[in-house]
């Protein structure tokens, strides 16, 4: 129940842009959003049925409302984002991966380390980040060594190691270099990672231009090397090359409240990073979009002057207007463009799909433990999953897989060939499942690819095997779950259930295509004419080679079959007969 004094604010709210926060009886921010109107937004608020479960949840603490009136949309936008960085309120789009980001830690020493870590402590040291993966932070750390030399070592040893003579780090364990010079690179990266590139690179060019005319060329030339490597760093105008491109594409990929998202990064024509990550939200996908996007770039260097998405949601203009003041330059969010930009993204959909399997193999028995909640049924463990596959109407096989606690378990896998003038999607996967179960080996549970009736006809083969197991179907239309009885269960409210026999049906469609196709490709290489009662190798070989190929072989009379040497009229009987059912 909102309170009486929530309702009362949100109703005083001014029509103008600005951002709000929410808050409990403690003064703890529980939720801070924006918007173009403050009043029509937090008006949506009174409209319980309106949220979701999250929001509705958290309006039952919502004790107080604060909000902040901005100059322009644009502007709320900006101040949002710094609210949700500061603060962390519980409620906003929570991207939660099963660990704790990684950041980038610089030490307060004489001679200051920089590494990464997942753990922010009470040390007098500085924090960047969070990074969305440890691939990037060390990449990035990699860039910022090869421009601005820093020592490595965690312990400083008694004397200068590779790295110093490989130009990536000073040798302050020889005091190679003073301190003021070595805090002068750290002072420079800490600017990078402070989003003051920009600025740092006008100062370098001015230090460089004083060092010239004093005629200091050594150093004036170390600022230019330095200038050279900031400018790949921050992505500067004057880098964009004839030869290729610098852009980010990354796809979004999502099962219920699971998302797999997959970046590629590609500097000058090549791909220079590549990284995935897996979250868990009850928000839509639109809003994690959008939450990923700012938590990834707002710890960068630099942001692309393109990044290619496979979804556009409401608040990317509002993302450009961001990135574009950020970056003194253009910054494009969008969906692909030509063959070259789809076939990039195609890339990051496929490894996003991938990243999803990937998660639910590390764990599948938490999944199970969904399964049983959902259909009252325990314990399950395995279950078997069945699929039907034909090829051009012509070519029928059926497949079996089975899924444990522990992952698939191959061993027991199980492909069918099938007979039949036409596909009969009943029939086949009655007489799949009756055969699965003449020997013993039963599951807990059996999967159908289908829907309710062929869930009955899975059933009734079930019954004529004589084996008592409760048999669901997986139907394609919005993934429905569907009982023995044809009810569609609450499969809504058990996503990773849902998640598990999608995964299952996924492998056995796999499964059982992939056997068609080599099923196919072995009839290709066969001469099907060997499988001619009476004809042997060498003569089917001999027919074939006489009439050219197959369809010669099919309009040839048999009178002209006895040409062949060594084919009499019996054996042209014979060849004809056999080519008409096949």
């Amino acid at each position: 129940m909102i309170s009486e004094k929530v309702c009362r604010i949100i109703r005083q709210a001014p029509r103008l842009p600005g951002v709000y926060l929410f808050k409990d009886a403690k003064g703890g921010i529980l939720y801070v959003g924006k918007a173009k109107n403050l009043n029509n937004r937090l008006r949506s608020y009174l409209n319980e049925k309106g949220l979701d479960y999250r929001k509705r949840v958290m309006m039952h603490h919502v004790d107080d409302v604060e909000y902040i009136v901005v100059a322009s949309e644009s502007d709320a936008f900006i101040l949002e984002n710094n609210l949700i960085k500061e603060n962390q309120p519980h409620y906003n789009v929570d991207l939660k991966d099963g660990k704790t980001y990684p950041y980038i830690k610089v030490t307060r020493e004489t001679f200051p380390l920089i590494t990464v870590t997942r753990t922010i402590r009470k040390d007098r040291a500085r924090y960047f980040g969070p990074f969305t993966s440890i691939s990037s932070v060390k990449s990035l750390l990699s860039r910022l060594r090869a421009v601005f030399p820093y020592r490595h070592c965690r312990t400083m040893p008694r004397h200068v190691c590779l790295q110093y003579h490989l130009g990536r780090c000073g040798g302050p364990c020889e005091e190679k270099v003073s301190p003021e010079e070595y805090g002068k690179n750290i002072a420079a990266i800490v600017d990078i990672l402070k989003g003051k590139g920009k600025e740092l690179f006008s100062r370098i060019e001015r230090e460089m231009k004083s060092f010239a005319s004093g005629l200091e060329f050594e150093k004036a030339a170390q600022c230019r090397e330095q200038l050279t490597g900031l400018k790949q760093l921050l992505l500067m105008p004057d880098m964009e090359t004839a030869g290729g491109k610098n852009c980010d594409a990354m796809a979004l990929s999502a099962v219920g409240s699971l998302y797999g998202l997959y970046l590629l990064s590609m500097r000058e024509g090549k791909v220079v990073e590549q990284t995935g990550d897996i979250f868990e939200s009850q928000e839509k996908p639109a809003h994690v979009f959008e939450a990923f996007i700012r938590l990834h770039y707002g710890a960068q260097p630099s942001v692309p002057p393109l990044i290619i998405v496979n979804d556009i949601s409401p608040g990317i203009p509002l993302l450009e207007e961001e990135f574009e003041e950020r970056e003194g330059r253009v910054v494009r969010i969008r969906r692909p463009a030509g063959e070259e930009e789809s076939r990039l993204l195609a890339r990051c959909e496929e490894n996003a799909h991938f990243l999803l399997r990937k998660h639910f193999l590390m764990d599948p028995g938490a999944y199970f433990d969904d399964l049983e909640e959902l259909l009252g049924i325990s314990p399950i463990d395995p279950l078997d999953a069945f699929d039907i596959s034909n090829y051009g109407g012509e070519q029928f096989t059926g497949g079996c897989i089975r899924l444990t606690r522990k992952g698939f378990d191959k061993s027991l896998y199980r492909s069918f060939a099938l007979q039949g003038e036409h596909p009969d999607d009943f029939r086949m996967i009655g007489e799949i499942v009756e055969r699965r179960y003449k020997k013993n080996s039963l599951p807990h549970m059996v999967l159908i690819d289908g829907g309710a009736l062929q869930v009955r006809f899975a059933a009734d083969a079930l019954a004529r095997a004589g084996v008592s197991l409760p048999v669901i179907g997986l139907a394609k239309a919005e993934e429905r779950v569907i009982s023995e009885e044809g009810i569609h269960l609450p499969a809504e409210e058990h996503e990773k259930a849902r998640l598990l026999l999608m995964r299952a049906r996924d492998e056995v469609h796999r499964f059982t295509i992939g056997y068609n196709r080599r099923k196919k490709r072995k009839k290709a290489l066969n001469n099907p004419l060997t499988e001619v009662p009476g004809l042997g190798k060498s003569k089917a070989g001999l027919v074939m080679d006489f009439f050219g190929n197959l369809d010669g072989v099919r309009r040839a009379e048999i009178s002209d079959l006895v040409k062949v040497p060594g084919i009499g009229p019996a054996l042209a009987e014979k060849i004809k007969k056999h080519l008409k059912n096949i």
